[in-house]
């Protein structure tokens, strides 16, 4: 919903307004929304999104080396999926209004 809100049914829409407004979630309580939350949901669409179905394939099919490129793939998702958790868990950490209402 971070990037395509207005294609989402209203079921959908009042559901993440409840959780927002009951667990003070401050990624979906803004309108609009964060550019850096924004940013890490594209780039989840962007790199991890195709990397599970790329590694999926590779781990299925018995080698007895991985190709050289997807080591290098491997390396960028790793350091995209570091930099997208830091900055969610250093803010679900030090929010005071993230506990239940």
């Amino acid at each position: 919903q971070a990037l395509f809100g207005g294609l989402y049914p209203f079921s959908m829409t009042a559901f993440v307004q409840w959780y927002a407004e009951t667990f003070k979630d401050p990624h979906f309580s803004k309108e609009p929304m964060d550019v850096w939350f924004k940013t890490c949901v594209g780039l989840e669409l962007l790199v991890q999104l195709p990397y599970f179905f790329i590694a999926s394939s590779i781990f299925w099919t018995p080698r007895a080396s991985y190709p050289s490129w997807f080591r290098i793939y491997s390396l960028m998702y790793v350091a995209q999926a570091v930099t997208a958790f830091l900055p969610v868990i250093v803010l679900v950490l030090f929010n005071e209004d993230a506990t239940p209402s």
